[in-house]
């Protein structure tokens, strides 16, 4: 459940965040408008720390960070607790 919704909160945040403007229309612009409505100075560093987070987990740049599991695993709760939030409110 929580590699869901890891992948759900990746999928929903990183089309927002890299909108491509072949699809933008009036659907992506309201759900742009929603989640910058709805979305904190705080949110969008946890979502950086998670975007870092899981680019560390790649083989050759995880020689370069000290991630721990425990710190994977708090990141992917506070991204899933933010995509819970944003989808659910």
């Amino acid at each position: 459940m929580k590699k869901f919704a890891s992948g759900l909160a990746l999928a929903v945040i990183g089309s927002i965040i890299a909108g491509s403007p072949a699809i933008a229309g009036s659907a992506t612009d309201a759900l742009t408008t929603c989640v910058a409505d709805n979305t904190t100075g705080k949110d969008r560093k946890d979502l950086a720390q998670w975007i870092f987070v899981a680019m560390t987990a790649h083989p050759e740049i995880k020689p370069f960070s000290n991630v721990t599991e425990a710190n994977r695993d708090e990141v992917d709760k506070k991204l899933a607790n933010l995509a819970t939030r944003l989808l659910t409110g």
